[in-house]
């Protein structure tokens, strides 16, 4: 599949040179970098990082689209990761800054005469994850995010494939919408300043990855977590069309959308209760001059005392329906509407243990119809005023699953939403479409974990030791699998098909609701994944017309 180059926006035309005979100095379009090696597992890698791809939306460019980077002269070292955007840690701590908008590339190093025999290499862009609202691009060890499992120097070394990172706006700062930001933006909309931000990046490798050996025509974008929620809207949106090959929907929480008017009003009632606007003339000169950290503490809240308590807010960490998505994600790509790349969609087997074993919260009957109540008045909306229904569908739900909280969790929140993706994208017929439950559960797992939320991630880039579920002493079958995921997602960038030599033929999702069920380094085919369950899910309000699956 040969992808046409985004006419648009950052194209400053394609750069294709080397400036000078080494082979870590690169031309891109805003300028000259050069990078550094770095010894990985399988070889030595070449890297570039912190290289900007838009403009610091700092100033008046913040809550604005963003813009092309500014030039520079001479050669720039691109030798440390940039600032990660501004977030709230874990610990309640302000991390990051505003002037975050960089990438960073991994590419094997090897010999010309070897890279003129392989030719250019198949590409892989990872969105991190943090649900949109933490995370960088990066590797930083002072730094506690999410984004160490996506580390990429090993994926780069073992597969020969050149592979990006990058940041992007993140909670407030990337999703705020408001009536004011809307009315001056020339298409009325507000609050998907991240996805904007995702698509310059991507944009910024169709015109520069040529420059470091790879090929624009072969880019699989993946992201787990907040990072497939971002996948799933890039897929839904036409602005993203042609900017990559193939796509990896990774434990989405695709239904966490809220119209942009129901966003707007959050925000307005936000700030109209936590930030002191009285020395602005106005609301909107209030939010572009508060200083950052300030903004950041008053408007965000990431309490993580109940599964649910701040359901009037979930869902601002994500594209509003009618910004740059017109509708939902799973109602787009039922209708066919969404970008023609090959689709892999999936989720794990126990997704919330994570919320056991990083936050210690609990998997209880009173977390559960909460988690459960607040999902239904996303997914139907039309429902939210009808608390009688909903509370007989969530009667339904906890009856079905007989005490095993755990799982109706998982199911709830991403393992049945990754089912209704996958449904409505086959059924469209636009695109071939694969699912996949990654439930292989190492020796080395922490007791009790199981293969919660992410645990994907790391086996995907090779960084077994790292990220919260790190693998201390990893088995040779850890590393089988790590080289089987890494398999899988080099052969959908290079193809479009995620099979590859030797491993157990994945069909596609198909009427037969088909999956590959990676236990072990060598899966298995299934179907109709919790089928029961989903199909619940999917529209459990009986006088309604159910939702096929």
């Amino acid at each position: 599949m040969r992808l046409v180059g985004f006419a648009g926006g950052f194209l400053l035309g394609l750069c294709c040179t080397s400036t000078s005979a080494s082979e870590l100095v690169v031309t891109t379009s805003s300028g000259t970098v050069k990078g550094r090696y770095s010894d990985a597992t399988h070889g030595r890698v070449r890297e570039w990082k912190g290289i900007p791809y838009a403009a610091a939306p700092t100033g008046d460019l913040r809550f604005k689209p963003p813009q092309p980077p500014p030039a520079w002269e001479g050669v720039r070292q691109a030798y440390e990761y940039g600032h990660p955007c501004m977030q709230m840690t874990l610990d309640g701590s302000v991390a990051g800054d505003e002037d975050c908008l960089v990438l960073n590339i991994f590419a094997p190093s090897a010999s010309r005469d070897r890279a003129k025999q392989r030719g250019l290499l198949p590409v892989v862009v990872t969105i991190h994850g943090g649900g949109q609202s933490s995370g960088h691009g990066g590797l930083d060890p002072d730094f506690t995010g999410w984004a160490n499992g996506i580390a990429g120097p090993r994926l780069s070394a073992q597969k020969e494939v050149v592979y990006v990172t990058f940041n992007y706006r993140l909670n407030t700062f990337g999703f705020m919408a408001l009536s004011e930001l809307s009315a001056e933006h020339e298409q009325g909309y507000s609050g998907a300043y991240g996805n904007l931000d995702q698509i310059a990046a991507l944009r910024w490798v169709q015109n520069n990855i040529l420059a470091f050996g790879g090929d624009p025509s072969q880019v699989a974008i993946t992201g787990c977590s907040g990072g497939g929620q971002a996948v799933a809207t890039l897929v839904a949106t036409p602005l993203s069309k042609g900017l990559y090959s193939a796509a990896f929907i990774q434990s989405s929480y695709s239904m966490y959308h809220r119209p942009l008017a129901s966003v707007e009003k959050s925000y307005a009632e936000l700030i109209e209760e936590k930030l002191d606007c009285s020395p602005y003339p106005d609301r909107l000169t209030c939010v572009r001059s508060v200083p950052a950290k300030q903004l950041l503490q008053n408007l965000t809240d990431y309490s993580m005392t109940e599964f649910t308590q701040a359901w009037p807010l979930f869902g601002t960490t994500a594209a509003p329906v009618g910004s740059i998505i017109a509708q939902y994600p799973e109602e787009v790509f039922r209708q066919g509407n969404h970008n023609a790349v090959p689709l892999v969609i999936s989720s794990t087997s126990q997704e919330a243990t994570l919320w056991l074993t990083l936050f210690g919260l609990p998997a209880s009957e009173k977390a559960a119809r909460q988690l459960a109540t607040g999902m239904l008045e996303l997914r139907f909306p039309e429902e939210g005023d009808n608390a009688e229904a909903i509370a007989q569908a969530v009667d339904a739900g906890l009856a079905m699953y007989a005490g095993d909280y755990l799982t109706m969790l998982s199911d709830l929140q991403f393992a049945c939403p990754a089912v209704f993706l996958a449904k409505a994208a086959s059924v469209s017929g636009v695109s071939p479409v694969y699912h996949f439950v990654f439930s292989y559960e190492s020796h080395d797992a922490p007791p009790g974990a199981g293969v919660p939320h992410g645990t994907e991630v790391a086996y995907q880039f090779g960084n077994l030791e790292m990220g919260f579920m790190s693998r201390r002493h990893p088995s040779l079958e850890d590393f089988d699998v790590s080289d089987l995921m890494m398999g899988h997602l080099v052969s959908a960038a290079a193809t479009g098909d995620p099979n590859h030599q030797g491993t157990t033929y994945w069909p596609e999702f198909g009427e037969a609701g088909n999956y590959l069920d990676i236990s072990s380094s060598q899966p298995s085919v299934a179907a109709n994944f919790h089928e029961k369950a989903c199909s619940h899910w999917s529209n459990p309000f009986p006088k309604k017309a159910k939702v096929e699956l």
